[in-house]
């Protein structure tokens, strides 16, 4: 028997999150009860920027707490980690008491703190930030040279980057990459005064090879979160006296945080974090169709799974949530717009803080019908040993079906060996 009450949430909540759930075609037909006395509608922003997004919900949280809510009462959530950035900076400069839960603060990431290190080589050269970087990506300067670097430089009064400089020609590295990294540090030495501060990080994230040393390791989310980095450093260099330095001393506030953990703060998570778990108010933030449902799809049963997430979100709040988004450019250089969850929870069902303009909605549409027709042709419509006429290849029988990769394996009836053929260039054969 399907357990249909909820306890939790108030029913204002629970239309909401049954509006949205109810669009999946693949679901158990349930909708949850509330037991709660009724309370207001979910609160939807949507801002003109990430920073104006971030600005909303601290003001939001500063009403509850000064309304007398404990912090610990607040859960903010969000899709993926790399969100949490802009969240963090307005947090700490509102001084609001937080803690990420089944996370690490965004400066304190091993990326982040790499690519810091690497802009202190150029601004510093001090001997942490050489140790930190020096061997990412390798250069084969192993533990035994860098003692032999350490005591160079103790005799001479180096630092470890100067002794390095020095013995760049001598057998001690020979067979290293030490001349390529030293050459990435001291080009944009030379440089940085005439580079803006985005364009001297992208350089150097070039030239140094920490960038491509990430792709090759293929992680999305270190990647998603250097972008987002690229994102803060664009926006300090807005102001046109800005310098390296400034950025590195202002990005200090952040990572050199009283680690003590305080009992009242508010929590900051992922949505699949919060699997479990409730809190009378509840921030979703950055609702954005590609980051809310994730632009990493392939299929449409992993859009409903994602509906589903949005669901489990909605209703880890008890009395009051609030939802956001932003506008702008995404780290895919792609024009946001506002989740496609939103809308499926019911415009009647939400209080919009602000009106959304009409062009945002028929953009909105437009990208979601394309998007919807993309996952179309990427799920499989044939199975194994189904017939299939291909219009360069022939006739053909499917061997196996790959649905991640959205393609077949077939052996074609005039080649000898199988080919894979993506879903979208088949229809079925005789």
């Amino acid at each position: 028997m399907a357990l249909t009450t909820n306890y939790r949430s108030t029913p204002e909540i629970l239309t909401a999150a049954n509006t949205l759930i109810e669009k999946n075609q693949v679901r158990f037909p349930k909708s949850l009860h509330a037991v709660k006395a009724s309370g207001p509608r979910a609160r939807y922003f949507h801002a003109k920027s990430d920073k104006d997004e971030a600005d909303w919900v601290v003001a939001q949280i500063q009403a509850l707490r000064a309304a007398g809510v404990a912090a610990g009462s607040i859960g903010v959530l969000y899709r993926a980690h790399y969100l949490t950035r802009m969240l963090e900076e307005r947090f700490v400069e509102n001084k609001l008491p937080y803690k990420i839960f089944s996370g690490i603060a965004f400066y304190e990431r091993r990326e982040i703190k790499d690519i810091i290190c690497y802009l202190r080589m150029v601004t510093a050269g001090d001997d942490l930030a050489f140790l930190r970087t020096v061997n990412v990506p390798p250069r084969k300067i192993g533990k035994k040279k860098l003692e032999a670097l350490t005591l160079y430089g103790e005799q001479h009064r180096l630092t470890l980057y100067q002794s390095l400089r020095e013995n760049l020609d001598t057998d001690m590295l020979k067979g290293t990459r030490a001349k390529s990294y030293v050459a990435a540090i001291d080009a944009l030495g030379q440089h940085r005064q005439t580079l803006a501060m985005d364009t001297a990080l992208q350089t150097l994230l070039d030239q140094s090879g920490y960038e491509a040393y990430l792709r090759l390791q293929g992680d999305q989310d270190r990647l998603d979160n250097v972008a987002e980095l690229k994102r803060a450093v664009q926006r300090a260099a807005l102001d046109e006296d800005a310098t390296l330095e400034d950025f590195l001393a202002q990005i200090a506030l952040f990572s050199n945080l009283d680690s003590e953990e305080k009992p009242d703060t508010v929590k900051l998570m992922t949505i699949h974090s919060a699997k479990g778990m409730e809190y009378p108010y509840v921030f979703i933030c950055g609702l954005n169709e590609g980051v809310f449902p994730s632009r990493r799809i392939s299929s449409l049963e992993e859009m409903e799974e994602e509906r589903r997430l949005a669901y489990v979100a909605m209703t880890r709040a008890m009395d009051r949530l609030y939802l956001s988004d932003a506008e702008g450019v995404a780290n895919d250089n792609l024009v946001k717009y506002p989740s496609r969850f939103i809308f499926d929870a019911g415009e009647e069902n939400i209080e919009y803080v602000v009106p959304l303009e009409e062009g945002l909605k028929t953009g909105l549409l437009r990208a979601i019908t394309a998007g919807d027709e993309q996952l179309g042709n990427m799920a499989a419509r044939y199975d194994v040993s189904d017939r299939v006429d291909h219009p360069v290849f022939g006739g053909g029988v499917i061997i196996s079906v790959h649905e991640r990769d959205a393609y077949y394996a077939i052996k074609f009836d005039a080649l000898p060996t199988e080919r894979n053929i993506q879903f979208s260039a088949l229809h079925k054969g005789e």
